[in-house]
């Protein structure tokens, strides 16, 4: 076989099969960035709907109890008090009991912050995404129809569940 007629096979060749590589290439790429990346590359959010806005979320693994401690500033976005606040989380699929949010004063005035501490029962590595549901349920003064911000008191009023999503990364 002469010269020549050996570079046109090589050029065939690449031209056959170098379509069918690149497409592997960029197949295998769009997989990684997909489905791999997204778990790298995803950010720290904390998004209610109403009642309740997250501030800050965080997340720290204790390989000495196999857990991770989830801690979450939420903030009363709310034009009257909340108070009794209880979160509950799901992770995989598997729903938490209640957990009661650390605070000096158990009435929480519009805007006042509160800082809620849950241990979660999964054991992560640095960097390990960490994503669910939060449930906090809180007594809501506005439905009160007696509420009087002089001498405020939510005795008897109603439980809301504020539902909100979260993404973070362990550190």
């Amino acid at each position: 076989m002469p010269v020549r007629m050996r570079a046109q096979v090589a050029m065939e060749y690449l031209a056959t099969y170098g379509w069918a590589i690149l497409i592997g290439v960029v197949a295998i790429s769009l997989i990684y960035f997909y489905l791999v990346a997204p778990n790298i590359i995803a950010p720290e959010s904390c998004v209610f709907q109403i009642g309740v806005s997250c501030s800050d979320i965080t997340a720290v693994g204790n390989s000495m109890a196999g857990n991770t401690q989830l801690t979450i500033s939420l903030q009363n976005a709310q034009q009257y008090p909340i108070t009794n606040i209880k979160i509950f989380y799901n992770i995989n699929g598997t729903n938490s009991s209640a957990v009661n949010c650390i605070a000096p004063t158990t009435l929480y005035n519009p805007g006042n912050t509160m800082i809620c501490q849950l241990n979660l029962p999964v054991q992560t590595s640095v960097g390990t995404l960490i994503y669910g549901t939060l449930y906090v349920n809180a007594s809501y003064c506005g439905l009160l129809p007696s509420f009087n911000f002089t001498a405020p008191s939510c005795v008897g009023a109603p439980v809301q569940t504020y539902i909100g999503t979260f993404n973070t990364h362990a550190g």
